[in-house]
């Protein structure tokens, strides 16, 4: 994989951006990887992931995927598990919705009595594609560990992060996608009714006339009172005729 996208880069047939964080915590290294390893916890730690459907098993060729506002609007995001290295080191590749990837490392290990913490993401998308959506993506990736950083610092100030649970089961933790649904289903819901609203402005506003170009009628709509002063000009023009016919008889 690598050896490909050097080549590519080379080629200037992809765009290549790197997101990195380096931390040390005083956290246990096993409670840092019990999170890092359990992906349907990602909720409560990682910006913008609001829905996670969690693999079978933590294993390498796992796959799994969740429900990310990383470009603003919710889309689905593929995962598969390509390094495990237990209590050590997980490795994934992410696949972009518009084509691209991401691979993301996470490196944990222990330095005396404080753990360290190494991300290292690496943004791959073609030339075209990274000019729409590259910088959005670091961007809000830098967002996203430095969310996670600033809880899991919270967490261990507050004396919390030891023992706060983790979840081992299969799924989401439900009471953490019920309150970042907001993020999904409020701005759905505006946008539906600003659209309902515009609808029924134009509809009331719509002009009588609709003109193709300039000074030519396509579509008139005319008035009830214009239609009965052309039906008795109609009725006054026959009675005319039959008195015209009247005369010439007699």
């Amino acid at each position: 994989m690598v050896y490909w996208v050097a080549i590519l880069q080379k080629c200037m047939l992809i765009k290549l951006r790197r997101v990195q964080l380096v931390i040390d915590l005083e956290a246990s290294r096993i409670r840092l990887w019990q999170i890092a390893s359990n992906v349907s916890n990602y909720p409560r730690y990682f910006k913008y992931v609001h829905f996670v459907k969690a693999p079978g098993s933590f294993e390498v060729g796992s796959s799994w995927w969740d429900i990310s506002t990383i470009l603003y609007f919710p889309i689905k995001v593929k995962h598969k598990i390509v390094k495990i290295v237990p209590n050590k080191e997980v490795k994934q590749e992410i696949n972009l919705p518009f084509g691209g990837e991401i691979i993301q490392n996470i490196n944990i290990t222990s330095v005396g009595d404080k753990t360290k913490v190494k991300i290292k993401v690496l943004i791959c998308q073609n030339t075209f594609m990274d000019f729409f959506f590259g910088r959005v993506i670091e961007v809000r990736t830098q967002a996203i560990l430095l969310g996670a950083l600033e809880r899991v610092q919270r967490e261990i100030a507050e004396g919390t992060f030891e023992e706060a649970r983790v979840d081992n089961e299969k799924g989401v933790l439900n009471k953490l996608v019920i309150p970042n649904s907001r993020y999904i289903v409020v701005p759905a819901l505006m946008s539906f009714v600003i659209l309902a609203v515009l609808a029924i402005v134009v509809g009331f506003n719509m002009p009588t006339e609709i003109r193709a170009v300039p000074g030519k009628v396509i579509s008139k709509v005319e008035s009830l009172e214009v239609g009965k002063k052309g039906v008795k000009t109609i009725e006054s023009g026959i009675v005319k005729v039959k008195s015209t016919v009247q005369e010439i008889v007699f």
